[in-house]
């Protein structure tokens, strides 16, 4: 029955069965548009006075921290530039260079040594290795960043 069940799973169709039941939570709010009320064009806002005071403080604070976002924006993505460039020198190295297991000497000094040297090789593809997944790691928390600011500015 358990083998049953397994067969009969149909993981995108349960995907968007959950997806269409919940609707609500899956999807991003709607858009704001401007409706005017009686065919008004609204260029600039008005208010009485501590209210417009108030407005404008909130405004010059949206400014600064919309432009404060950007500065952050555009060195998150310079990072990202530079982690990918470090991700695609670190896929060029080669990790197997077996060229010095087929020397022409096979002296006991020369296999002991060479023995020695395929461990120390792992040793460093190892390193090599958790190197580039720690650098995979952090290229995308960044990029996760990245377009979770593209999405705030989009968005609102």
């Amino acid at each position: 029955v358990i083998e049953n069940a397994v067969d009969n799973l149909d993981s995108r169709s349960d995907k968007h069965t959950v997806m269409d039941m919940c609707n609500q939570v899956f999807c991003p709010p709607l858009k704001f548009e401007f409706q005017p009320h009686m065919g008004d064009e609204v260029c600039q806002v008005s208010a009485q006075q501590p209210v417009q005071t108030e407005l404008l403080m909130r405004y010059h604070q949206l400014q600064s921290r919309l432009a404060t976002l950007k500065i952050e924006n555009e060195e998150v993505r310079k990072t990202l530039d530079a982690t990918m460039q470090t991700l695609q020198d670190m896929l060029t190295v080669e990790d197997f260079d077996v060229s010095d297991a087929f020397q022409h000497s096979r002296s006991t000094e020369s296999v002991k040594s060479a023995a020695s040297e395929t461990y120390m090789s792992k040793i460093n593809i190892a390193k090599r290795r958790a190197n580039q997944q720690e650098t995979e790691m952090f290229y995308f928390t960044k990029f996760k960043e990245y377009v979770k600011f593209k999405e705030y500015v989009n968005g609102s």
